[in-house]
């Protein structure tokens, strides 16, 4: 519920900073990726990871929660002179355009936030990221809240068009992985380092240091974006699939409660915040004034990613029987095509279709004859569910399984984790002998509708 009338802006940073035109699914050949990255490494090598931030877990994930290290003065001063004498320049310009609005205040005080700014996609490269000090700062935002790919970080850090036998960019195809881009999906060590490298570029932390002035006296980075003593301009927000750590993720992703860890580090979510627990997303409710009644903004920050489901069986089934995997293991024949008898836009269209099948053939086969009884590592799963949830008598034999699994009106519908046993039957998880929450079963028995 909104009960007031704010202004609200949104930046898609990606405009002023990536090298890429084509949007999320950016694996296609005629895209132009010329810039290598290498400051990922040059920006890392610097940190050193805390373990006692207040929202560190502690782990040996601890990600990515770091301090300073010391650098030499001297050389710091005459680095950062021309740039301290841009930062005076530009703060007297942000104060100037702040101090023309009558309702211009420090966030929680008596005005409260007015003006929230959204904004997602920041750049496939560490490159320049102009739009915080030219669009964001200057606008003045009372609160910033992500709305998804913060980081992309599980992209490569190299220039895969120059590098095509890098390790970044070439691996066995599998469901997960899809070359060039996608050789790092799901890998952690990947994406604490691309989310460190985002944490650390100078623009964002000119951000930083605007919505929470002085937070690095409170001894930790990054900065606890929903503590008003730290950030009185609240940094908020939920992640997209590039910040999970899988293009076009779903809810299959391997040890995706350590993944979602990275991205609520990255914005300060204390340690013990529920968002943080097994078995949910990062979905939240923000009520922004909430100290000044009448003023108060509810804020509903939806998790996309993880429970999501795949694509309906039907839909993937007939692109990958009818076209992928024909092409992928007979080539044009499999497709009754003769690639002498063809013109030159035929040509070029089945190259395209050639590299697509390269790309997605494995983990086509996978979804149609994966799996243990060959049926396929999905939709064979979805088709024994609903057989069991139809079966007579399965409802009153067994009443509450029934509700969870098949009722989707029943308030205990999809509550816990379900397994469909090699013979078609269907039963609750495993609870493991510790207590602690039951392992996400897709790996053994994914559903996908």
């Amino acid at each position: 519920m909104m009960h007031e009338e704010v202004e609200l802006e949104t930046y898609p940073t990606e405009a002023l900073s990536s090298p890429f035109e084509n949007g999320d699914d950016h694996a296609g050949e005629d895209e132009d990726a010329a810039l290598v990255d290498v400051s990922l490494h040059e920006n890392s090598a610097g940190i050193e990871r805390s373990r006692d931030a207040p929202w560190c877990l502690g782990s040996t994930l601890c990600t990515p929660q770091f301090t300073r290290v010391p650098v030499r003065v001297g050389a710091l001063i005459a680095i950062m002179a021309p740039l301290i004498a841009l930062v005076v320049v530009i703060a007297y310009m942000v104060g100037a355009y702040a101090s023309q609005r009558d309702d211009e205040a420090t966030p929680g005080v008596a005005f409260g936030i007015n003006r929230i700014a959204f904004g997602s996609c920041t750049s496939y490269h560490h490159v320049s990221q102009p739009v915080w000090v030219e669009g964001v700062i200057p606008s003045a935002p009372d609160a910033w809240i992500w709305m998804g790919d913060m980081s992309y970080m599980d992209d490569p850090n190299i220039n895969c068009d120059d590098f095509p036998t890098h390790s970044n960019c070439n691996c066995t195809a599998d469901w997960l992985h899809i070359p060039p881009h996608g050789c790092n999906a799901g890998n952690l060590d990947h994406a604490t380092l691309r989310m460190e490298a985002q944490l650390q570029h100078r623009d964002y932390q000119q951000m930083l240091e605007y919505m929470c002035p002085g937070y690095l006296a409170s001894g930790n980075f990054p900065p606890a974006g929903g503590d008003p003593q730290v950030c009185p301009r609240p940094i908020l927000g939920v992640y997209d699939d590039h910040d999970f750590t899988w293009n076009n993720g779903n809810g299959r992703l391997p040890q995706k409660y350590l993944a979602k860890q990275i991205f609520l580090d990255a914005i300060g979510v204390p340690r013990d915040s529920p968002r943080r627990a097994w078995g949910r997303g990062i979905e939240w409710q923000h009520t922004l004034n909430a100290e000044l009644p009448g003023r108060e903004v509810d804020v509903f920050l939806l998790d996309g990613r993880y429970h999501r489901d795949e694509l309906p069986c039907e839909i993937r089934g007939a692109y990958c029987k009818e076209l992928i995997i024909p092409m992928f293991e007979h080539g044009p024949f499999g497709l009754g095509l003769d690639p002498d008898r063809l013109t030159v836009d035929q040509a070029l269209a089945l190259r395209r279709l050639q590299n697509e099948a390269a790309r997605r053939g494995p983990w086509c086969v996978d979804l149609v004859r994966g799996g243990d009884t060959g049926d396929g590592s999905c939709c064979a799963k979805d088709s024994q569910m609903a057989k069991w949830c139809a079966a007579p008598g399965m409802r009153d034999q067994h009443p509450a399984l029934w509700q969870e699994a098949c009722n989707a009106s029943a308030p205990e519908f999809g509550q816990r984790s379900l397994v469909v046993k090699g013979e078609g039957g269907v039963d609750w998880a495993p609870q493991p002998p510790d207590g602690s929450e039951p392992r996400d079963m897709r790996q053994e028995s994914p559903f996908c509708e």
